[in-house]
């Protein structure tokens, strides 16, 4: 009985200390038996949890800033994109949602979504069926090309989006807010001169030049005049006014939730490096970018210099329908 009652207390004894041996402890189990600093910070590994564990969606950096010039075709933002590109911390790219086809069609809603937040992001899989096709392989060079500019420390990283590739529709269903989220610059580059524009489209058709620093070339694709389409030339130039009031009201929008954006014209930024600097400067702010000097570096010719008489074929004819309407006649002049 004796034997019995002092298990009985040794058991109550275990019982009333156990909360106590269960409480972490305050001090670590083992100590190092080296001589710690004062000064000297523990570090302690994280556990990784399920949440931790998780690949997050890649935001904008600290220090980056992503932008995206837009433009109708054919307005200069070839010669544009390589000027910015001169400076070590910019990287704007070309058309990503381009399509072999050339048609801007064949890119569905979702198809354009993820192109642009994976080339934002730096990734994307080429390998994913998106509403039963894959992403182009210009599309997959593109983002491989951006995630290595921004390891080689270019902050700021974009890429030239047409206005017909569905612009205003895509920035009405997500893309202003993904703007406002992620801090995205916005540059309208617009040719002043449309007729300009308008002639640069059909003569690329014709012959198919972007644009070349070989001054022979330049002079061979000057010397092929080009037949606008009378039939249609006001019709496109209404169409491209309506256009661009579109991108203004949008650009008007963005202003108004401080998303940034800039209204540029080609014929200001190619006649003046001082406005080219400024605009590199606009992109670079609000990143940890320095400003640099850059050196003169050999420029890219003009395929179409000159006065339009002496680029359109049938110029006259030209030149007396758009004289019957006096908000186009200026661009005869200029």
């Amino acid at each position: 009985m004796r034997y019995q009652a002092v298990c009985f207390f040794i058991a109550l004894a275990l019982l009333a200390l156990l909360p106590l041996l269960l409480q972490p402890s305050a001090t670590p189990a083992f100590r190092s038996s080296s001589t710690v600093s004062p000064t000297s910070r523990r570090v302690e590994l994280a556990v990784p949890t399920e949440e931790t564990s998780r690949p997050r969606p890649r935001s904008v950096g600290e220090g980056e800033s992503w932008v995206v010039l837009l433009s109708l075709q054919r307005s200069g933002t070839h010669w544009l994109s390589h000027e910015l590109n001169r400076d070590p911390c910019i990287s704007v790219l070309p058309e990503i949602l381009y399509h072999q086809t050339e048609k801007f069609t064949w890119w569905t809603p979702t198809m354009r979504r993820v192109s642009i937040e994976g080339f934002f992001k730096c990734s994307v899989d080429g390998e994913k069926e998106i509403d039963g096709k894959l992403l182009p392989w210009t599309l997959v060079d593109y983002v491989k090309q951006t995630a290595q500019d921004l390891q080689n420390g270019r902050l700021v990283r974009g890429f030239n989006w047409k206005v017909n590739q569905a612009f205003p529709e895509d920035w009405a269903n997500w893309f202003k807010k993904y703007s406002m989220r992620h801090k995205v610059r916005i540059v309208f580059l617009q040719r002043r001169n449309d007729l300009r524009r308008i002639f640069s489209v059909e003569a690329n058709r014709r012959i198919p030049v972007y644009a070349t620093k070989d001054a022979k070339e330049a002079t061979k694709v000057r010397h092929e005049k080009i037949n606008l389409d009378i039939k249609n030339l006001t019709h496109d130039l209404l169409r491209d006014k309506q256009k661009i009031q579109q991108v203004r009201h949008i650009l008007a929008q963005a202003k108004e939730v401080g998303i940034p954006v800039l209204h540029i014209f080609y014929e200001d930024i190619a006649q003046d490096p001082a406005n080219l600097e400024k605009l590199r400067g606009w992109l670079r702010r609000n990143s940890s970018c320095p400003p640099v000097e850059l050196s003169q570096a050999p420029g890219w010719v003009k395929l179409h210099n000159g006065s339009l008489s002496e680029l359109i074929e049938n110029w006259a004819e030209v030149k007396e329908a758009l004289q019957e309407n006096s908000q186009w006649e200026w661009m005869l002049h200029d």
